[in-house]
């Protein structure tokens, strides 16, 4: 076997003993990289954990497409009432039945998110359109004075 000199690296490596500095600064360094694999696992067990928090709320309590577009807020064309959430009867037309009076007065509501400044506003006004209130002509926002249609848009600024 090849002999290396006092100062090598390489010093241990063929069954020799090891340098002096060798040995303390293999531990200081198994130590610092064990340091950085704990906490590598315990980073990606919490990631593992979120991802299936994730996974689970999506597939039993999430909120999905098909769900968000049964809740609808209607307005109530003899009280005005809104109801903002309203889940809709699966299999029926409007008007839908009003739960607080037991009548078929209860119709979509189109949102207006213009303000009187004519501004945008985040929340919108809920108007009832004039088809479903029994009145002629086009429906205007009480908020803003615009028209509002059926499928009203978000307005676009250009």
């Amino acid at each position: 076997m090849a002999s290396h000199g006092k100062g090598s690296l390489l010093k241990g490596i063929d069954g020799s003993q090891p340098a002096a500095g060798a040995a303390k600064s293999a531990g200081a360094k198994g130590s610092s990289a064990e340091r950085k694999n704990k906490i590598v696992a315990i980073v990606c067990v919490v990631l593992l954990l979120a991802l299936s928090v994730f996974i689970v709320t999506s597939f039993l309590g999430g909120e999905t497409a098909a769900s968000t577009s049964e809740v609808r807020a209607v307005i109530d064309s003899e009280s005005g009432e809104l109801i903002e959430k309203f889940r809709l009867p699966e299999g029926k037309s409007f008007p839908y039945v009003n739960p607080k009076t037991g009548r078929n007065t209860l119709y979509l509501a189109e949102p207006c998110f213009w303000a009187k400044d004519g501004t945008i506003k985040v929340h919108p006004t809920w108007v009832l359109l004039n088809e479903f209130a029994g009145k002629s002509g086009p429906t205007i926002c009480p908020d803003c004075g615009k028209p509002v249609k059926s499928h009203n848009p978000y307005p676009v600024i250009r």
